[in-house]
């Protein structure tokens, strides 16, 4: 389960409205006409009473005395409600999901309940993937949910405000969205507004009009004010809530209620200062100091203000100050937590430094340490920062930092690591390994190398040396070798990869299962690249076993699909089919459906299911996996997908949407540039112009061949050691070429490499090129028999995939081996599967005769965005403001379109995009 001790639970609960609350009738009739809407901004200065409204708002909806006949919701029962308080801290995205999902699935739903399981399982999924699954889950919600997202302006990460738009732009039914926040936020609020998908409420309504102040006032004053005194006081105030509040402060100890209305200026820059001055000069001494001394804090309770101020008062104090309306908001019904009015806290904080410079290093210091017993991992820590105890600091990241990267936080974790003295990390090897990770796992790959490096030296120099948290001497070492061997594997090491993963394992123990499970997935990888596939399958096996004790749903899942990939590579389909479907069901049973591990599974299954030549369902399970690796994130997965996906549709004949598929794969693999994904995609590529230069005699697409061929370096020779797959590729090459004697002898050496490989799918492709190599040449006997074996070895595992992408000159002798079968004492298992595989081959090289060969010109997204408008007429600025983007990036675009289109300008590319039937 997801490690709820390490979250502010009083985040989540809506602010509870103080006990003199003005009702804004008006305010909240606009906010009921939003819920038919899709999103409700509540965007003004702080201190205007936003949030204060929209909670009183969400209050109504949980009184009996509701009338459900005068809200638009069509659901007859109450919405159930979803509060989320923002923080700067909420722009680490694993963060930010974690309490959005929370937020979802506590206010009465199931939502957000396969969400929390996916962030336990898979650390550093994507925030969009994430948002994916939340919106799949809400699907199913029949009750409205209204979710607020308060002090929406902390945010700035440019991953969240993605994940938001996504919840506006494609809303499940249920849900309604309400931010409240400072400033706009960068989402497509123009276009919301021109859809009337919107409901907003800015400061021009917060305002309090002069019959609000008027009442405002009354109830927060014993003395009576005259109209004048009222109607000056609006005047200088501008209707600003908090500036209301405070003057009804000062007011109280004012006698002259005329005076001192007369001398407030609300458009004075020091009118605040003023004000908190007047408040905090009119309370007591000892109140004043517990302002102050609490001011650091962003959330209260007794027991904390206590241990900070060093007090035994603070129930009955804060209780004061909430009943005083002195700037303190109930964060829980049960009033044990609170917080400062932000702006108010702001102020006290600068008073604070101001005049007691000496006190904040002493505050923040025992606020680190009451977070740190309380097991409050981040803000203790931020607090041991902010004090600049970094000896605290960095023990306290040493003792929660693995949690927070396992909690889908590697971001939040390299923020601390990087506000320690880099002298710190540099001299505690244990810090400069997580650094290194949380690199790793955010994707900073460039910067990996270097920072592990840096651990190693320190941990050479650190033998005799421990620190406070930190684990012992052999398990940093056996730590650093994982990291390693991650390294050496991404760098197509795998022989490293395995000596690192030893000396890991020889150094972890047994009870270190987060590490060991790493590990031995590495092996695994490893094994297999080198074809010892009883290691491998060991080493799967060990991390199933890890998996399964810690119920780990992402190791289990993704050691099971790697297990089935061996029998895949080895050409025994039907325990592959076994294995994914297992892997599958379990993902089900586990919660697990949207995992990057679940889509891998699906990948793998339409791979082997268009071996068989069944793609309606290899489609369903290539889409499902695309779905759950949206928005592209996770490189792997959305790379493989389209791969895969356009040899789907090459082998359904439908070229067109083949070639543009591949062209999706190869810009996700530009955009992620690993090496094992862009060479997939060329094979890919280098088979669409085999078939096209085979079956249609394409001069283009054998040029494609040539330049592809030399750009690789490859020539004819048994010494030829690229990968297999690859291999086989430049073997039909030479087919193609008419080079049948190189072929030949290309051939028997890769078919004694996939014998002892044990890859007998790819063996049955060498037979079938082999029987083609021989058969042109006019050896039919051998040919046959080539062909026979293939045959033979795929007949039990229904490969037909193989025979489709040999070439159509192989159905004349698949035709005379069916006719004289009896001869030849074919195996009746053999017999049946060339029979129906006759028929599918005729399907297929009739289609691929039939299909459009040339690649069609490919858009990405905001190009495709960008085409209608400049169809439209609209210009850059004009566009430019529609998409909610810089000037220059639409030229960027512009420019990129008339490339694609070799055109020159505006009204050239909008010709040639009606030629196309573009627009």
């Amino acid at each position: 389960m997801i490690n709820y001790y390490m979250l502010i639970q009083t985040k989540l609960c809506m602010p509870t409205p103080g006990p003199r609350l003005l009702a804004r009738i008006h305010l909240l009739a606009h906010l009921d006409e939003g819920l038919a809407r899709r999103l409700t901004l509540v965007s003004a200065p702080a201190g205007a009473g936003k949030t204060t409204l929209v909670a009183t708002w969400l209050r109504h909806f949980q009184e009996p005395a509701w009338q459900k006949s005068q809200s638009p919701i069509p659901n007859p029962n109450p919405p159930a409600i979803a509060w989320l308080s923002l923080d700067e801290s909420d722009n680490d995205p694993g963060r930010f999901l974690t309490y959005l999902a929370t937020a979802l699935h506590i206010a009465g739903s199931e939502s957000g309940k396969v969400a929390l399981s996916l962030l336990q399982n898979e650390p550093h999924a994507s925030l969009e993937l994430m948002v994916t699954v939340l919106i799949n889950e809400l699907l199913s919600q029949q009750d409205r949910i209204i979710l607020v997202l308060d002090d929406y302006h902390h945010i700035g990460a440019p991953a969240v405000h993605r994940a938001i738009s996504m919840l506006v732009e494609q809303p499940p039914p249920c849900l309604h969205l309400v931010l409240v926040t400072r400033t706009d936020p960068p989402l497509p609020l123009a276009r919301l507004r021109a859809h009337r998908q919107m409901q907003e409420i800015r400061n021009e309504e917060l305002r309090f009009s002069l019959a609000e102040t008027t009442a405002f006032l009354g109830n927060e004053l014993e003395q009576a004010l005259t109209t004048a005194d009222i109607v000056a006081l609006e005047q200088r105030t501008e209707g600003w809530a908090a500036g209301l509040q405070l003057a009804a402060l000062s007011l109280r100890r004012h006698e002259d209620a005329s005076t001192f209305i007369a001398g407030f200026s609300g458009r004075h820059p020091d009118v605040l200062d003023y004000l908190v001055q007047e408040v905090l000069q009119r309370q007591p001494s000892h109140i004043q100091e517990f302002l102050l001394q609490t001011s650091l804090l962003s959330r209260l309770n007794p027991s904390l203000c206590n241990a900070v101020t060093g007090r035994d008062d603070a129930h009955s104090l804060l209780h004061y100050l909430y009943r005083a309306n002195l700037f303190l908001v109930a964060l829980d019904d049960d009033h044990v937590w609170y917080r400062y009015h932000h702006l108010f806290a702001q102020v006290l904080c600068n008073r604070l430094r101001t005049t007691q410079p000496t006190s904040e290093t002493m505050l923040h210091a025992r606020a680190a340490a009451w977070f740190a017993h309380a097991e409050m991992a981040e803000e203790a820590i931020q607090h041991a920062l902010s004090a600049r105890d970094f000896a605290l600091a960095a023990n306290l990241i040493s003792r929660f930092g693995e949690r927070t990267w396992t909690s889908n936080r590697p971001a939040t974790l390299l923020g601390w690591l990087d506000a320690l003295p880099t002298d710190i990390v540099r001299t505690r090897p244990y810090l400069g390994l997580l650094r290194a990770w949380s690199l790793w796992l955010i994707s900073r790959w460039y910067a990996v190398a270097p920072a592990l490096e840096e651990a190693e030296a320190s941990l050479s120099l650190q033998e005799t040396q421990s620190y406070e948290n930190d684990p012992p001497q052999p398990v940093l070492e056996g730590i650093a070798a994982a990291i390693r061997a991650n390294l050496a594997l991404s760098n197509h090491e795998p022989a490293q990869a395995i000596h690192y993963a030893q000396i890991s394992l020889r150094h972890l123990p047994a009870t270190n299962f987060v590490w060991r499970a790493i590990v031995s997935q590495i092996s695994g990888d490893c094994y297999r690249a080198f074809s010892d596939w009883q290691a491998a399958t060991q080493s799967y096996d060990e991390a199933i076993l890890i998996g399964q004790a810690t119920q780990n749903i992402y190791t289990t899942l993704s050691a099971i699909r790697s297990r089935a990939e061996l029998f895949h590579m080895q050409g025994r389909l039907h325990m592959a089919e076994a294995g994914y479907r297992r892997a599958l069901q379990l993902a089900e049973e586990m919660e697990g459906r949207h995992l990057t591990a679940t889509a891998n599974c699906h990948i793998w299954l339409a791979r082997l299911l268009c071996e068989w030549n069944q793609l309606q369902e290899a489609q369903r399970h290539l889409e499902e996996a695309i779905a759950i690796c949206r928005p592209p994130e996770y490189g792997v997965g959305l790379i493989m997908g389209h791969a895969v996906l356009a040899e789907l549709h090459y082998l359904r004949g439908d070229v067109a949407t083949a070639w543009t598929t591949l062209h999706e794969a190869q810009k996700l693999a530009r955009i992620f540039p690993l090496d094992n994904m862009q060479q997939y995609v060329q094979q890919v590529e280098v088979q669409f112009h085999l078939t096209q230069a085979s079956e249609r005699g394409d001069s283009e697409a054998m040029q494609a061949l040539v330049v592809w061929a030399q750009h690789r370096g490859y020539m004819v020779t048994t010494q030829f050691e690229q990968p297999l797959q690859e291999a086989v590729l430049y073997a039909h090459f030479l087919l193609v070429q008419g080079l049948r004697a190189e072929a030949l002898e290309f051939l028997s050496h890769l078919r004694i490499r996939a014998q002892r490989a044990g890859q007998n799918g790819i063996y049955v492709r060498l037979l079938n090129l082999e029987a083609l190599a021989l058969m042109a040449e006019g050896s039919y006997r051998p040919a046959r028999k080539r062909l026979r074996q293939a045959l033979d070895l795929a007949a039990p595992e229904r490969m037909v995939r193989p025979f489709l992408i040999s070439g159509s000159a192989l159905m004349p002798l698949l035709e005379q081996l069916r006719r004289q079968r009896v001869g030849l004492d074919v195996a009746a298992v053999t017999a049946a599967f060339a029979d129906r595989l006759q028929p599918i081959l005729v399907s297929y090289f009739a289609r691929q005769r039939a299909g459009t060969a040339a690649p069609p010109i490919s858009f990405t997204n905001r190009e495709s965005d960008v085409i209608p408008l400049l169809a439209a007429g609209l210009s850059s600025r004009q566009i430019a403001q529609q998409l909610v983007v810089a000037e220059s990036t639409v030229k960027t675009h512009l420019n990129n379109i008339y490339r694609k289109l070799a055109v020159n300008n505006r009204t050239q590319a909008a010709s040639r995009l009606r030629d196309l039937k573009l627009i």
